[in-house]
């Protein structure tokens, strides 16, 4: 799913191949962070219907970690460019 989804963006960028299949783990990674946290904050006692905002902090902390290493990979500039694709995408 990530190839079909990214990879039009994956041909623009000059990543080796290691580059690139950590750049897809992590977005895909991203992708599912939301399911994740929803466990994480239940076994916390965070109830994200109750407590969206300390939900929303959760997922916001974690996909924080997500970012920075996509950045780490691709580069800022890079990563503004992604922002724009992922916000083309339908």
């Amino acid at each position: 799913m990530i190839d079909s989804r990214y990879g039009a963006f994956f041909q623009k960028l000059t990543l080796s191949p290691e580059q690139t299949d950590r750049l897809a783990s992590l977005l895909a990674e991203r992708q599912t962070t939301r399911q994740e946290v929803l466990v994480v904050a239940r076994d916390q006692g965070v109830d994200h219907r109750t407590n969206p905002e300390a939900f929303r902090k959760l997922v916001n902390d974690v996909q924080k970690g997500l970012n920075a290493g996509i950045k780490a990979i691709i580069g800022d500039s890079a990563y503004a460019q992604l922002e724009t694709y992922e916000q083309s995408l339908p």
